[in-house]
């Protein structure tokens, strides 16, 4: 079977690809029509410096992209952390010596951020366990250090949060597990979380200058992430204390040490968020399993700015992200298609730059990553053609509260698409599942039969795949649907008991198992 000649995982995207003029799918036609998409970002992929294998942190500063993560030596199986640095197109990749001070070979560092200054701050967690004497010893150290390499601070947080316990008008608790939960920069100054669900500020000499007990957000649900918005920290807050979760956006006061009203975020908008992103523009960016979008606190309006398939790409190839303005970004994450890790600039393509292609619109109920895969693959490979997915989200139709019915969800969905159907919104392709009334779409003559194109293709024929399996998805010798990939079990058996046999029918088969003693 000569899968090569397969695009995708879906036969039916390459089979309704050979139509030139006209496209015929669940009984449309219609003349086509080249169409251009929006919210089309160029991705430029850029060199991973081949002495990095994971990239922790991408930040830019002074017109350079920088990147620290992990290098390990298969050799030696030691691993250690590396900065380099590159130009924002690219080029010019260096390595620089890791700003800091030296860490022993018990300690790593969890967390490094640069300043615009050139000094770094960094957390580094050490630990060790003695085996002689079965303790466990673990400890955090804050650091602040100048571009020459200057210590700046020094900063052992478990002395903070001493002092939080012995103060009597704090009300800490004493013997408490404390371990730094994330930080960020606020100017210069370095600010964390702890485990002790309280936020601290540190200046650059490393004095403690502000701290806020938020426990009252932890009780109520968790901080999703900590962003400053208009120079100023603002907690993204999950409530579940409620019947149905919130969002809301809560701004730290320093100067009163305490957290300002919350304000409240449409929830729906916000359920299905893969990442948050700082960056000027926007209250902050964000980004879905369909698109980046870019969110305006002021007016409560999110605006789509990078769609993923429009651009060829998958949400897992931003996992991270730098803002360098509405209209370009440097991103880092995971190619779905050639299975390595990526960094790329994204730059918008204007509309008057994006190449018009045939439009195949393909409708799914629910979802299935691996389809996004397949279309992926094929969009990037057609210059003529470029498949759309219509997705009927099964999650769309559930209400927060409410006992969750998965059968009466797809059922609301699959209905949608019907409803669609007879309005003449009609797809050009079907993902098919067990949910959907494929048999009445075929009575009613809606679907093409698949053959015409295999057999009028001069790149494939039926003898390309396995004709067997083709034909038991037959409905009066015609193919209206294709399965991407099937299993095949087998049982294995001693030749004492299955008496010398090489190959037997499913009814002789049968017949033997019924001969089989009970027991082992």
């Amino acid at each position: 079977m000569k899968l090569k000649k397969i695009l995708c995982a879906v036969l039916a995207l390459a089979m309704l690809a050979g139509c030139a003029s006209s496209f015929v799918g669940c009984g449309k036609k219609q003349v086509a029509e080249k169409q251009v998409v929006d919210h089309v970002y160029r991705a430029t992929y850029l060199e991973r410096p081949k002495d990095l294998n994971y990239v922790q942190r991408m930040f830019v500063q002074d017109d350079y992209v920088y990147m620290y993560g992990e290098h390990y030596d298969r050799e030696t199986y030691e691993s250690e952390m590396r900065l380099f640095r590159m130009g924002l197109d690219g080029s010019n990749v260096t390595r620089l010596d890791m700003p800091g001070v030296q860490i022993g070979e018990d300690s790593y560092i969890q967390e490094m951020l640069m300043v615009p200054d050139g000094s770094v701050w960094q957390v580094v967690h050490t630990s060790h366990y003695n085996e002689e004497t079965y303790e466990y010893f673990e400890e955090y150290h804050i650091y602040h250090v100048a571009a020459d390499g200057t210590v700046l601070a020094d900063v052992n947080p478990k002395d903070i949060w001493d002092r939080q316990a012995e103060d009597p008008e704090n009300g800490a608790e004493s013997g408490i597990y404390h371990y730094i939960h994330s930080c960020m920069l606020l100017g210069g100054e370095f600010v964390f979380q702890d485990s002790d669900r309280t936020l601290y500020r540190l200046s650059g000499d490393g004095q403690l200058v502000g701290a806020v007990d938020v426990t009252s957000l932890m009780e109520s649900g968790y901080i999703n992430r900590m962003l400053q918005v208009d120079g100023k920290l603002t907690l993204m807050h999950n409530d579940y204390s409620g019947a149905q979760s919130k969002m809301a956006l809560v701004e730290v006061d320093w100067d009163a040490s305490k957290l300002l009203a919350p304000v409240e975020l449409d929830t729906k908008t916000f359920q299905n968020v893969w990442n948050f992103f700082d960056g000027e523009g926007y209250t902050f960016y964000y980004s879905t399993q369909d698109a980046v979008y870019g969110y305006d606190a002021a007016t409560q309006t999110s605006t789509e700015l990078l769609n993923f398939m429009n651009s060829d790409m998958s949400a897992n190839n931003v996992n991270d992200m730098v803002v360098l303005s509405q209209d370009q970004f440097i991103a880092r994450g995971w190619d779905d298609l050639t299975g390595e890790d990526c960094i790329m600039i994204l730059n918008r393509v204007p509309d008057d730059q994006i190449v018009p292609k045939y439009i195949l619109t393909l409708a799914v109920v629910g979802d299935d990553w691996s389809l996004r895969s397949s279309v992926l693959r094929f969009n990037r490979q057609s210059e003529e053609y470029r498949v759309q997915i219509k997705k009927y989200s099964i999650e769309e139709y559930y209400e927060e509260g409410t006992e969750y019915h998965y059968q009466e969800l797809v059922e609301k969905a699959v209905t949608a698409l019907n409803n669609d159907i007879i309005a003449g919104h009609i797809p050009d392709i079907l993902h098919v599942n067990q949910y959907m009334p494929l048999d009445n779409y075929i009575s009613k003559g809606m679907l093409a039969d698949l053959y015409t194109f295999i057999d009028n293709d001069p790149n494939m024929k039926r003898e390309d795949f396995l004709t067997n399996v083709l034909e038991a998805l037959e409905v009066g010798g015609k193919l209206y649907e294709v399965m991407p990939s099937f299993n095949v079990r087998t049982l294995v058996g001693k030749d004492s008991m299955l008496g010398g046999r090489k190959q037997w029918t499913m009814g002789e088969f049968i017949q033997w198992s019924k001969g089989i003693p009970e027991g082992p």
